[in-house]
């Protein structure tokens, strides 16, 4: 079995090789074990720009010869997210780095039911392969901004089920997928197990996963990178929470 530091770059090596999605991490001791976590990314290859708890928001695809995890029209710039719903953009040739959370508040020490949003630990962020300035980002629903955070638009109404909070926010986004070869058609899941489509950029959603068990973690949507049909194809993981 791989130790925490060789299945860090272990993963961190296939998603440079393969330029497709991103690292996401909670504590170093759950997940990965004990080790030092920013040297081993900088032995990777990889900048870590963040917190332990990172989502890092993966290569757009309009130039495979650019930095992994960066802007798609600067390199040098990269978004990360943290617990909360904190979301960072780091500029590596100045060394600014900039809080652009789609809600300026820290809710640490506050329950989930006074939050004005609910954002998984390890909440998606990403570019739209279609527009390069767009970056997406979720919590409970779904947000975009082509102005790299300055200012956010709610594009969703509430995604999941809205099931009743306690200390940690449930009911949330986990994962987005927008088609890469039709514009406007994005996947998302969520916590408590909705799955839904839209096929007009986000203004509309519909519920797909009537023949999916309830209540299961969705994982991972991924939209077909082949399927050019309107509807499309996508492909789901759910797993079963753990219990309480």
């Amino acid at each position: 079995m791989l130790d925490g530091a060789a299945r860090i770059e272990t993963l961190a090596a296939e998603v440079a090789r393969t330029g497709d999605g991103a690292i996401a991490m909670t504590d170093h001791g759950n997940v990965f074990g004990a080790f030092d976590f920013y040297k081993t990314m900088k032995k990777a290859g990889v900048k870590p720009i963040i917190g332990i708890e990172a989502y890092v928001a993966p290569e757009s695809r309009f130039d495979k010869k650019r930095v992994k995890w960066a802007d798609p029209l600067n390199p040098d710039v990269v978004y990360g997210g943290n617990y909360g719903g904190y979301l960072s953009r780091l500029d590596h040739r100045t060394g600014e780095n900039r809080a652009i959370n789609v809600w300026p508040d820290n809710p640490m020490g506050s329950g989930a039911d006074v939050l004005k949003y609910r954002f998984q630990w390890n909440f998606p962020i990403f570019f739209s392969p279609h527009n390069p300035k767009k970056l997406y980002t979720a919590g409970n629903h779904l947000f975009a901004t082509e102005n790299e955070g300055k200012s956010w638009d709610m594009i969703s109404p509430d995604l999941t089920t809205n099931p009743m909070q306690g200390d940690v926010p449930f009911g949330t986004l986990t994962t987005i997928s927008e088609s890469p070869i039709r514009f406007g058609l994005i996947y998302v899941g969520t916590d408590d197990g909705n799955v839904q489509v839209s096929k007009d950029g986000g203004n509309t959603f519909t519920l797909i996963n009537q023949k999916l068990p309830k209540g299961l973690y969705v994982s991972r949507v991924i939209a077909s990178k082949y399927d050019v049909t309107f509807c499309g194809r996508s492909y789901c993981m759910v797993s079963k929470p753990c219990a309480s």
